[in-house]
């Protein structure tokens, strides 16, 4: 009796960031380690699917080989997504199994990014004079890709502009499809129109878009 199973009989990889690598190992098994059991020949092993692109063999005992009975031998398939979205194929492998001489064996996984934006890019705090006090603004961001995106810090040209994210707001985790928000302080300890650039840092597959931040104290009540 000639026998062959596929462990795991098929594999979902899950979300996958873009442009990275995941892997999993596939056992080929012989059944038996008894009179009744015999080797079984694989003659190929392939990929097969529309998107055989994102998957590839490595491991890969050259073929034909034989499993001896009560033994396996191991494949690994790598799931490399190039672009955000759903992706299948086929591990497909041929054997003189009696029952099964060729056997498929479904992948898939989705190809996902973090992908962080900024509802409101222009911040503007208005003219009020020194004495007044400015709210604080908040800048609103969401996550529209499948994982998590953390903001871990930003920059602001010029250095010397009088803004600030409030301390202990930072870093920031936006969960995959999430939302969320940081507060833009302005000093106005300082008279003069103040214009500035913030960039945020963050983990992001995408690069959002710069923050124009601008206000303007001045001297006395208008």
């Amino acid at each position: 009796l000639r026998e062959l199973t596929i462990d795991p009989p098929q594999h979902n990889f899950g979300n996958v960031r873009t442009l990275s690598t995941v892997f999993q190992e596939f056992a080929i098994q012989a059944p038996g380690g008894d009179e009744y059991h015999q080797a079984v020949t694989i003659e190929t092993i392939t990929l097969e699917g529309t998107a055989i692109g994102d998957f590839s063999l490595s491991s890969l005992p050259a073929v034909p080989f034989t499993v001896l009975p009560g033994t396996e031998q191991t494949v690994t398939v790598s799931y490399s997504p190039q672009l955000a979205g759903g992706a299948a194929a086929q591990l497909v492998i041929t054997s003189d199994d009696f029952f099964q001489p060729r056997q498929a064996i479904s992948l898939s996984g989705s190809g996902a990014a973090g992908s962080l934006n900024v509802n409101n890019p222009t911040i503007q705090f208005g003219r009020a004079c020194v004495s007044d006090t400015f709210d604080d603004q908040e800048l609103l961001l969401r996550n529209d890709g499948g994982l998590p995106v953390t903001i871990t810090g930003y920059t602001l040209s010029p250095t010397n502009a009088p803004f600030t994210v409030e301390a202990g707001d930072l870093p920031l985790t936006l969960d995959a499809y999430g939302a969320g928000s940081i507060t833009i302080v302005f000093d106005r300890s300082v008279v003069g129109s103040y214009n500035a650039v913030l960039i945020l840092s963050s983990n992001s597959d995408t690069t959002p878009p710069p923050v124009s931040v601008s206000g303007t104290v001045v001297a006395s009540q208008l």
